[in-house]
């Protein structure tokens, strides 16, 4: 079993790949430039091995998509996908670093904190409103408005 078969008996996807190139008389130079994909990683898919396995399975895909074969058509032999592996419900992209998971445990505390908090500046703006409405309706004049009436000519004088 090569390395892009997930099946044993799935055949090789790499011989596949150098025929279907050469039926399109495509030099590697050529097919590089075109897939946008580098020499090496032509090289190495057609060899049925690998650069790096995370990425693999999406270059052999985008290869047999630029040669024009369907993918699916091709699901046994392409590379397995990479296992994610998770660490509670955040997934482990850095690390196993003590400073991270502080952090995490951190914000993982913050988190119901930080609702309450959101609940509180809600409830003072609220009530500021409703006090300062209140304190507005007991008001007979305004003073801005008020005071331009105060300031008639006197006719008596």
């Amino acid at each position: 079993m090569k390395f892009f078969q997930s099946k044993p008996d799935a055949e090789p996807l790499g011989p596949l790949l150098r025929t279907a190139r050469e039926a399109r008389q495509l030099s590697l130079e050529e097919a590089s430039r075109s897939s946008h994909l580098s020499l090496k990683e032509i090289e190495a898919l057609e060899n049925d091995t690998s650069l790096d396995f995370r990425y693999a399975r999406i270059q052999a895909i985008s290869y047999l998509r630029f040669l024009g074969l369907n993918p699916t058509e091709f699901k046994d032999s392409l590379p397995a996908l990479p296992e994610l592996r998770t660490s509670g419900h955040l997934l482990v992209v850095r690390g196993e670093n003590p400073l991270w998971q502080a952090i995490e445990s951190l914000l993982a505390m913050l988190a119901p904190m930080g609702k309450i908090a959101l609940a509180l500046v809600l409830l003072v703006a609220l009530l500021g409103s409703w006090g300062m409405v209140r304190q507005l309706s007991r008001v007979r004049s305004v003073p801005w408005v008020s005071s331009t009436y105060n300031v008639l000519p006197d006719s008596n004088r």
